[in-house]
């Protein structure tokens, strides 16, 4: 197994779930998720980089013992660091949010392009919020992605009807303008009401 999703329906990683899972290289946690049990992901030497959700709030002793290969882990200032037994070579960022994780990956060019935008899709699919926002932005840019509008307002869309207000603002838009999607004025409207009522 080199990638797994875990699904939004899941409020608890058990202990010892993914121990010794050597090839695994791809770890995708929603936002759903509470808490990590111990040596939950001890082991998995293949594992490079991860993020972990804000939602989380107690992640069990040595849940990352002997991750050899963990470049960056992406987790909460709450977390006390010193129970997991992090590599001490990993870079520890302590932000929620999931685009200033991916904008790190970017911008310090610690994997392909295209690896770090399967990351970014894989999240947005499992429904995280950020990913979903950031996903839609980079297929309506072609940012490090060819340009598909089409597709990008798919993501835009899902982004908010989970209540993002700049997502709300850039559906209408490109409903208003008939940007890579048909011209619907009366639909861009209705995203534009929804926007303004949340302020």
């Amino acid at each position: 197994i080199k990638t797994i999703v875990i699904p939004s329906s899941v409020v608890s990683i058990e202990n010892y779930s993914f121990s010794n899972c050597a090839s695994l290289s791809k770890i995708i946690i929603p936002s759903s998720v509470k808490t990590i049990g111990k040596c939950a992901f001890n082991g998995c030497t293949s594992l490079k980089y991860l993020f972990i959700p804000s939602s989380i709030t107690n992640i069990g002793e040595n849940a990352f013992k002997m991750c050899t290969s963990l470049e960056i882990i992406s987790i909460s200032k709450l977390i006390k660091l010193d129970i997991l037994c992090i590599n001490p070579n990993t870079i520890i960022l302590n932000c929620n949010c999931f685009v200033q994780f991916i904008e790190y990956l970017f911008s310090h060019g610690i994997e392909k392009d295209e690896l770090i935008i399967e990351l970014c899709k894989l999240n947005a699919d499992n429904g995280n919020l950020d990913a979903l926002f950031t996903y839609a932005e980079l297929l309506y840019k072609g940012e490090k992605i060819q340009i598909n509008k089409e597709e990008s307002f798919r993501y835009y869309q899902m982004a908010a009807d989970d209540g993002n207000d700049l997502a709300l603002n850039f559906c209408g838009f490109m409903l208003k303008n008939g940007d890579g999607i048909k011209m619907n004025k009366e639909e861009a409207v209705k995203y534009f009401s929804k926007a303004i009522e949340k302020g």
